[in-house]
């Protein structure tokens, strides 16, 4: 199994990349009580699963201020500037790929080809996955020009 400190490392660098050259909204990580993000208020939650030699999900959060942010920044709009929820969905949704596409090109030479389900987007308070017995949990929180994003991995190896 690969562990979990390079899989965060990864999973860090890819996140990064994704927020500074396509959301133009450069990340860094903080503290989990510093993040407020997927906590008891509510988020938006953009999720993929993922499978082959590891099985799991991705998902990225923010509170609905930071979804909108970092939505008008992916899109170029003015901070004022008034969005759709289903743009900002979209939005959410495409960062959650970008993240996974990043971490899945970096672990590619130590665990394989993985699988990528298309992206999901709900909203609600305390979204997590669940994977059961024998699975690796994964946190990053990060922030960015005001903006709160939680980035979680759960995953495991297929079982035999």
């Amino acid at each position: 199994m690969i562990e979990a400190a390079v899989l965060k490392d990864s999973l860090w660098e890819g996140a990064a990349e994704a927020f500074e050259t396509m959301v133009m909204l450069p990340i860094s990580e903080v503290e989990a009580d510093a993040a407020g993000a997927g906590g008891v208020e509510t988020s938006l939650t953009g999720s993929l699963t993922f499978g082959g030699p590891l099985q799991g999900a991705l998902l990225v959060q923010c509170d609905l201020d930071s979804a909108g942010a970092i939505a008008r920044s992916m899109m170029m709009m003015e901070a004022d500037e008034e969005i759709e929820e289903g743009e900002i969905k979209d939005a959410i949704g495409e960062i959650a790929n970008l993240v996974l596409g990043g971490l899945k090109s970096r672990v590619a030479g130590t665990v394989g080809e993985i699988k990528v389900s298309v992206p999901t987007v709900v909203k609600g308070c305390e979204v997590r996955p669940a994977l059961g017995k024998d699975s690796v949990r994964v946190e990053i929180n990060a922030q960015g020009a005001g903006c709160n994003v939680k980035l979680v991995v759960g995953y495991r190896e297929p079982r035999e």
